[in-house]
């Protein structure tokens, strides 16, 4: 067994995030006393995007799923960039639940109000890719990531199909 497919969900922001397993739509903000909530709007439209796209055949949705969210206002965000789809399958499993859709977008809005409008989406994807490279460079990490990324593929292909076994694999 590795250790990060096994190992506490990747701290995405402070150590408190994720960690804790929280399951509400909150963050909160280091030394501000308050806490802010995503907005009502983005948690709909991630859930409405997540029936959408899952379909009636599956629970979680693919790489490829990912890849056709709609945006929502003025954020962009590269679902089949590697940092990305690493930190959004915060369990290592190939499929994201609607759960890890909500935390990732927690991070990303906590995130947003650390880096400017014109450097979010770089910023971000940094920040994911650097932290990937600190699993993938704990002992076992690599063995880890390859098994990570191969159920990453797995899952994608036409309604969730395992396309490894259609393509031969």
């Amino acid at each position: 067994e590795g250790t990060f497919l096994h190992s506490a969900p990747i701290h995405l922001t402070s150590s408190q995030f994720l960690a804790s397993g929280r399951t509400e739509s909150t963050l909160r903000h280091r030394g501000m006393g308050n806490t802010q909530v995503l907005p009502s709007s983005i948690h709909h439209h991630l859930e409405e995007e997540f029936k959408r796209l899952k379909g009636d055949t599956k629970d979680y949705l693919t790489a490829d799923d990912l890849g056709q969210i709609r945006p929502i206002h003025d954020v962009f965000l590269n679902f089949q960039h590697l940092g990305t789809l690493f930190a959004i399958d915060n369990d290592k499993d190939g499929k994201v639940t609607l759960k890890e859709l909500i935390a990732f977008a927690e991070v990303c809005a906590l995130r947003r109000s650390m880096y400017r409008p014109h450097e979010y989406e770089t910023q971000l994807q940094g920040y994911f890719t650097i932290e990937m490279w600190k699993k993938v460079t704990q002992p076992l990490g690599k063995k880890d990531f390859v098994a990570w990324f191969l159920r990453l593929v797995q899952y994608c292909g036409k309604d969730g199909e395992d396309s490894m076994q259609e393509d031969g694999f």
